[in-house]
């Protein structure tokens, strides 16, 4: 592990206010950093610390964003399906900075011997209920921002039928991130066979073409009716009633302009 000597010095400072350890985790982790890559530390709070927000710090042109986590925020990391998706392959690819203690080896042992269970699966598709309910919003809002040409509804729905939808799958599916930025990679090899959600999710991103913010609108309430249908056998009340009158509207407006191409 090769940090920055700009970084190395905040680390040393970190050590002097007591915490259990200090890992590193992301791509220097995996010493696959490149030159604009920012340094991610995890600082596990010792008992008569007080946990705080994430905070990013400018050490001599390094981007380095701080993670602290008490016993509390380490357990949800292994029950809660949102948490285990964005973190349990990071504490996997680990390197412990400073572990006196070996608090952090224990809990990377934890997450290498992780398994995705029943009762995760359980909690990862009422997640999924939950937040297709709370991105319902943005699916109307892109489709009052097509009929207005109104730019700011169609971009709030934009994010929600990409990057919503997107986190909807990822945690039902179970698929640990290796890195923020490997989202939609990992998500497409785990549903390769999936061509509509290939098909639908490349258009609204924007990728591998010339689309306008329209065609990318279109192409995402397509990946919501898809979503939904992917995930019929997993909806339940109270939710599924609003996701599935959402999903009939949609489908009619697409029907009505014809968008299928």
């Amino acid at each position: 592990m090769n940090v920055p000597r700009s970084v190395e010095s905040y680390l040393q400072e970190l050590c002097s206010q007591g915490p259990q350890a200090i890992a590193i985790l992301g791509s220097y982790a995996r010493e696959v950093q490149r030159p604009f890559s920012d340094v991610d530390v995890l600082c596990l709070a010792g008992s008569d610390q007080v946990v705080a927000d994430q905070e990013p710090r400018n050490c001599g042109g390094v981007y380095v964003t701080v993670s602290f986590a008490d016993a509390c925020v380490v357990e949800d990391w292994f029950t809660q399906p949102a948490a285990a998706v964005s973190v349990i392959q990071g504490l996997r690819d680990g390197q412990a900075y400073w572990d006196p203690q070996q608090q952090f080896a224990a809990i990377q042992r934890r997450a290498r011997a992780f398994v995705w269970g029943p009762e995760m699966q359980k909690r990862a598709n009422l997640y999924a209920n939950q937040q297709l309910m709370r991105w319902l919003e943005e699916v109307y809002k892109a489709m009052q921002g097509l009929e207005d040409i109104h730019v700011g509804r169609i971009l709030q729905g934009l994010h929600g039928l990409t990057f919503g939808l997107v986190d909807v799958l990822t945690v039902q599916q179970g698929v640990l991130l290796e890195s923020d930025n490997s989202f939609l990679d990992q998500l497409t090899r785990r549903l390769h066979d999936e061509l509509g959600f290939l098909r639908w999710s490349q258009r609204a991103f924007g990728l591998y073409g010339t689309y306008t913010i329209q065609d990318r609108v279109w192409a995402g309430l397509h990946l919501f009716c898809w979503t939904v249908d992917f995930l019929e056998d997993v909806l339940e009340p109270p939710y599924e009633e609003a996701v599935q009158l959402a999903r009939q509207r949609v489908q009619r407006r697409l029907e009505v302009e014809q968008y299928a191409e």
